[in-house]
């Protein structure tokens, strides 16, 4: 199975620990490959000062890793920018978190929305 934007019913969501964030954090949006176990979500969005700044959490099989990303988008596509983000857990980052991260930020596109028609999205690391 491949990875879908979702919106997560209240009965399946789940709190995240994420590192380095000071608080537990219930996505309501996924970006899910449920045969994989492997869940993408944004935890934080932008400020005032850096308004495409974007922190995600990749979940595989319960094992957080988190990336700071930067977005532009121009009338081609999207390109998504950037690299690893708290490593408070201790969890290796690996070549296969990192394309797991890849794919499914290529799916989630813009704002991770299962209404989004898919752009062509680069995700560079």
């Amino acid at each position: 199975m491949a990875f879908v934007n979702k919106f997560v019913k209240i009965r399946n969501r789940k709190e995240f620990l994420i590192p380095g964030y000071n608080k537990t954090y219930t996505p309501t949006m996924w970006t899910i490959d449920d045969e994989r176990d492997v869940i993408l979500f944004t935890y934080f969005r932008g400020s005032e000062y850096l308004p495409n700044l974007y922190k995600f959490a990749l979940v595989v099989n319960d094992e957080v890793f988190c990336y700071e990303m930067s977005r532009t988008v121009t009338d081609e596509n999207i390109i998504w920018k950037g690299g690893f983000g708290s490593k408070d857990n201790n969890i290796q980052y690996t070549e296969e978190a990192d394309e797991l991260f890849k794919e499914a930020l290529k799916v989630y596109g813009a704002c991770g929305s299962p209404f989004e028609k898919l752009e062509d999205v680069d995700v560079i690391l």
